[in-house]
């Protein structure tokens, strides 16, 4: 995989955010690979407050979360997804060059919610970390969406394996 050429956009950037921005940068990503939306203004300037991550120069968009990014991570708690999807649905349609591989850790939002809420075709995949990302000795699980492909799962587990140790994917029947 190429990671150079790989742009990742997290909507919301609290403390998950965080974590996982700073376990990419740390193994994997240059920091101006990775920049950050959030529903939520007040919130908007977690990811850059944070030491780890602070370092790393990311930079906030306030508008547009897809522009640019090969993989959108969706970062935010199940009550404000409704907020932060439809913003990232309108940034999808907009984007004319390419679709960005959705990637949503909101607990308790199902494969299918997003599908629904976002342009048809968009490639989704969900993941659950088992134990807080800061500890690495801990795993995730993914389901893949109808439009998600292998390559896509592939992709995500290389990313993920920088701030957990071990993984096991799941269908995404068991994530629904």
């Amino acid at each position: 995989m190429n990671w150079l050429s790989q742009r990742i956009a997290f909507v919301g950037t609290g403390q998950m955010a965080t974590a996982l921005a700073a376990g990419f940068v740390r193994e994997l990503l240059m920091p101006e690979q990775i920049s950050g939306y959030d529903p939520i203004e007040a919130y908007a300037g977690w990811l850059l407050r944070q030491r780890p991550v602070k370092v790393c120069g990311c930079l906030i968009r306030p508008q547009m979360p897809s522009k640019g990014a090969s993989i959108v991570i969706l970062a935010v708690k199940p009550q404000v997804m409704n907020d932060a999807i439809k913003p990232l649905a309108e940034s999808i349609k907009l984007n004319d060059k390419s679709t960005p591989l959705v990637v949503s850790i909101a607990a308790g939002v199902p494969i299918a919610r997003l599908e629904q809420a976002l342009p048809s075709g968009t490639r989704v995949i969900r993941v659950m970390p088992t134990h807080a990302v800061s500890d690495r000795s801990r795993s995730f699980w993914f389901g893949d969406g109808s439009a998600a492909t292998a390559d896509d799962a592939k992709l995500i587990s290389e990313l993920l394996a920088t701030v957990v140790l071990s993984k096991w994917s799941v269908s995404h029947f068991w994530m629904q």
